[in-house]
């Protein structure tokens, strides 16, 4: 698992790569809460190097989703792969995060 974070303008982006599962999740959360407490921002999330996710890889996506909107920003999350979209497609988490596809 690798985790790459960079700010520019209103935008907080993170580049998640690797397998994202129930082993690393945890402290990629709290990476991310302590950066968006520093500094609240819409959130860009780059999963386009992601090649495992489990179900609590799932959660924690969808956790930033409620975390960043509860502060009236943006979420998006960018470069869905294929095999990762088909998941998302295969337990409608494609029409929860409709609105924060790119």
């Amino acid at each position: 698992m690798n985790v790459t974070f960079s700010h520019e303008d209103d935008w907080f982006r993170i580049k998640l790569a690797g397998e994202i599962d129930l082993y690393n999740v945890y402290t990629i959360k709290d990476q991310v809460k302590e950066k968006l407490k520093e500094s609240p921002s819409n959130l860009s999330v780059d999963v386009s190097e992601i090649n495992y996710l489990d179900s609590s890889g799932i959660g924690m996506l969808v956790e930033l989703k409620r975390m960043v909107e509860e502060t009236g920003k943006i979420y998006r999350l960018r470069n869905i792969p294929p095999n990762i979209l088909q998941l998302f497609k295969a337990i409608n988490l494609d029409k929860i995060l409709k609105d924060n596809i790119e």
